[in-house]
């Protein structure tokens, strides 16, 4: 049960955001939804959290005042006497719902310090004296964990408190799917009100803001920010995260550090430009602090954790050597920690695949790593750094193998960003795409990513305007990027219509990707298509353009470009062959032959987990039947 039922329009979904974790950060529990999608079972999932919430607290603003689920929550905590209601917009409710005050929050930016947040906090424990919340936070309330590959319409925070320096569980949200972590004992911060240089009321207010998303943000990883309770009891943190925004040229510069509370010593400094409310930066100091109070130990001191800090960071920015290297100097400095030993197997494993520049290099990382890894294992035997980096030395097409590694290290570390996000793209790479949407949901509590995969495994399962939530999320840690991988998923999956309106409106969009874009949606249409213009416009590019020319119906064409793709690649590409729209692919008597080249038939019939298309009551092939022959005739071409 929850203290505060958070309702609003899906149009307001920042300012709910904000509220939401300001008021975690006070020690309130908050359910509360991105997306009103509607339907039985989402109404009913609704209805019971409304019922069990302590009071309603609902948004006002003109999306709102038109929004039926909003007028229909607010009347529920009305007629309880439960209803405490804001207004983002300085104007009143609707008629109906003037009875009870209305703070008004329009100009409020973020800050818990500021007078319409004091005022909120105030009713709410106000409600302690007739038996209401308490002050203090009431203990976590279950849930279910999720099943790998079930579906979730709701997103909601139910943590219940924060996460202390002993042990809690809790609930915390960043995808459309409840995601529990499992509990970890970390260190608390407090957050400085960010100054603004030279003094300026509008440069004050962003700066204000900003440090509002450092607090959302490390409050939605579990780093637990420092109470006003704790506060007006002279609890210092072990933590102090302070900023300063300041005027640079034609532009400003957000400056952050993390100081250790007993010395003033700076752990840890980043400096950037603040975009969308600081998003990118706080997402960097978030993860970083959260991979580093995770594997350290707190007994070796401040020097030690600015250490991690530092080499987390550098993980996070793909900086692969400078981690390396700051990963050596912490087993350097803490020889024998099984902290810093795994951690170091796994940025050597990293290294060797992904920031080598030579085979010779390769293989001298690889070699190093291996040892590491065993190094580790001796020191503690469930070291998930190590077992993930075990990973690293099996062939691609050996899936069954990665995925026991992986198994063991998400067994060892549940919140392991690395072996989760890894584990998801195994199970796209074997078509079990309902699972992969459940462990890219889990991966981004845990890890700084901006591949955009999960927004297209959301579009493409039928949840299109999640996705698109999903896409500004990201966006700030790869803006360019993110905006093309949004268009091509409009594309793909997106209203035809209103996708062509949107290509139109970017004159700055030319070339061949325009031209391929334009004709998927004459594809998508069903309109008659220039095969050969279509190969012109979208061949050369493998899985995608593998995925384009089935949308288009050209099957020939699309195994050609894997052909290609995997002889360029020595055999070892693995495309994601998965997505919905490449059910002719998978018809074509050519699919089972190619997976069994990849792999993917032994893998099938080894562990009898089936890509998902299998399961289709109305899919016209029996898999199991064609698999076993393309596995067969595989064993007679290559007897080894």
């Amino acid at each position: 049960m929850a203290d505060v039922f958070l309702s609003y329009a899906s149009e307001d979904r920042a300012a709910a955001s904000k509220i939401a974790a300001a008021l975690i950060a006070e020690g309130f529990s908050v359910w509360w939804d991105r997306d009103l999608l509607g339907g039985a079972d989402f109404a009913a999932a609704i209805g019971k959290e409304l019922d069990a919430a302590k009071v309603v607290v609902v948004l006002w603003s003109p999306h709102a005042r038109l929004s039926k689920w909003v007028r229909d929550e607010a009347a529920h905590g009305r007629d309880a006497n439960r209803l405490i209601p804001l207004s983002l917009d300085a104007e009143k409710p609707p008629l109906g719902f003037r009875q009870v005050h209305t703070t008004d929050f329009a100009s409020w930016k973020g800050d818990a310090s500021e007078q319409p947040f004091v005022s909120l906090a105030g009713s709410l424990r106000s409600l302690a004296g007739a038996g209401g919340i308490a002050a203090a936070g009431p203990a976590p309330s279950a849930a279910p964990q999720p099943k790998p590959g079930s579906r979730r319409g709701l997103i909601f925070i139910a943590a219940t408190g924060l996460l202390l320096a002993t042990s809690v569980a809790a609930f915390l949200v960043i995808s459309p799917y409840t995601v529990r972590t499992s509990a970890v004992a970390l260190g608390k911060v407090a957050i400085k009100p960010f100054e603004a240089s030279p003094p300026d009321p509008a440069r004050a207010a962003r700066a204000s803001s900003y440090a509002a998303a450092f607090r959302q943000r490390l409050t939605e990883l579990g780093v637990a920010n420092e109470s006003a309770k704790e506060r007006r009891a002279g609890q210092a943190p072990e933590i102090i995260l302070a900023g300063e925004l300041v005027s640079a040229g034609d532009g400003e510069v957000l400056a952050d550090r993390f100081e250790d509370s007993r010395t003033g010593e700076t752990l840890w400094s980043g400096r950037g430009e603040p975009s969308e409310g600081a998003v990118a930066e706080a997402n960097l100091a978030g993860y970083a602090l959260k991979c580093a109070l995770k594997r350290r130990d707190p007994k070796r001191g401040a020097a030690y954790l600015s250490r991690f800090i530092s080499a987390c960071a550098l993980a996070l920015e793909g900086d692969w050597r400078a981690e390396h290297s700051a990963a050596r100097a912490l087993v350097e400095a803490a020889p024998g920690d099984p902290g810093a030993a795994g951690y170091f197997a796994r940025a050597t494993m990293s290294l060797a695949w992904v920031g080598s520049n030579s085979k010779a290099e390769h293989a001298r990382h690889a070699a190093e790593g291996k040892r590491l890894i065993e190094a580790a294992l001796k020191l503690d035997p469930k070291n998930a750094d190590a077992l993930f980096a075990r990973v690293f030395g099996y062939d691609d097409s050996k899936f069954a193998d990665q995925e026991r590694v992986l198994l063991e290290a998400i067994d060892a570390d549940p919140e392991l960003g690395f072996a989760l996000g890894r584990y998801a793209n195994l199970l796209m790479s074997v078509g079990r795409q309902k699972e992969a949407l459940d462990y890219y949901a889990r991966a981004q509590l845990h890890r700084r990513n901006s591949s955009g995969t999960l927004s297209r495994l959301l579009a493409s399962s039928g949840d299109p305007r999640l996705a698109r939530e999903e896409y500004d999320r990201v966006r700030p840690l790869g803006p360019a990027f993110i905006d093309r991988h949004e268009m091509m998923t409009d594309v793909l999956y997106g209203d035809i219509d209103e996708t062509q309106r949107r290509l139109a409106g970017r004159p700055e969009l030319a070339g061949k990707s325009l031209a391929c874009w334009t004709e998927i949606l004459r594809a998508r249409r069903k309109e008659r298509v220039d095969l050969a213009h279509y190969r012109q416009a979208c061949g050369g590019g493998g899985g995608e353009s593998a995925q384009f020319l089935t949308v288009a119906g050209d099957l020939d064409g699309a195994y050609l470009e894997l052909e290609l793709e995997m002889n360029a690649s020595d055999g070892r590409f693995a495309p994601h062959l998965f997505w919905p729209d490449m059910r002719a692919f998978w018809l074509d008597e050519r699919f089972f032959p190619l997976a069994a080249r990849l792999g993917l038939v032994g893998y099938w019939l080894d562990t009898d987990q089936w890509p998902d298309f299998c399961a289709e009551p109305d899919f016209p092939i029996d898999c199991r039947e064609r698999a076993a022959a393309a596995g067969r005739a595989t064993d007679k071409a290559d007897p080894r």
